[in-house]
């Protein structure tokens, strides 16, 4: 091994053991890169391994994780449970839209115009499912008065979507 192979290897190492130290990555930390011309999608992966022309730069295969999808889903779905519709409302992406009457009735409008009137005893809207069933997908449920654990009146059940930035309603199941 020549000099400079040498030395960029223990550099490499000495950076790696130093991140796997203080809880990080055992991928060396490195002098941060810029990418320019080209922007990163949520689904973008960085697609060389290897090294580039500078001896100490290690590329690694890695997909870009976007959390602000998450962020979103959150926000909407604490607005909701909160009943602060007119908030949730301005997350909505068009047609979609929630209208809320003087005396507290809630509209719901899907994404194809379909209308459901949400009876005021069955609100707030409670998060459903815990978890996606498809990356993007997510639903609500406004379970309403029970006795005994039993649910007086069918639930309502609010499937959702994201829609870039917004959130698409679906539909709506009784």
């Amino acid at each position: 091994m020549d000099g400079e192979t040498q030395e960029s290897a223990c550099l490499a190492a000495d950076q790696t053991a130093s991140a796997c130290k203080n809880g990080g990555s055992p991928t060396p930390l490195l002098p941060a890169i810029a990418v320019i011309g080209s922007s990163v999608s949520k689904n973008s992966q960085l697609n060389s391994v290897g090294t580039s022309e500078a001896a100490w730069i290690l590329y690694v295969k890695a997909p870009v994780i976007n959390k602000r999808p998450q962020r979103i889903r959150k926000r909407f779905m604490g607005h909701l449970y909160h009943q602060r519709y007119d908030e949730a409302a301005q997350m909505l992406s068009e047609p979609s839209a929630i209208e809320v009457a003087a005396d507290g009735q809630v509209t719901l409008i899907d994404h194809n115009g379909n209308r459901t009137n949400v009876p005021t005893a069955k609100l707030p809207f409670m998060v459903g499912g815990g978890t996606e069933a498809q990356p993007g997908k997510f639903s609500m449920t406004a379970l309403g008065p029970s006795s005994n654990g039993v649910l007086e009146t069918p639930a309502l059940t609010l499937y959702l979507s994201l829609d870039g930035s917004k959130v698409r309603i679906e539909r709506l199941n009784f």
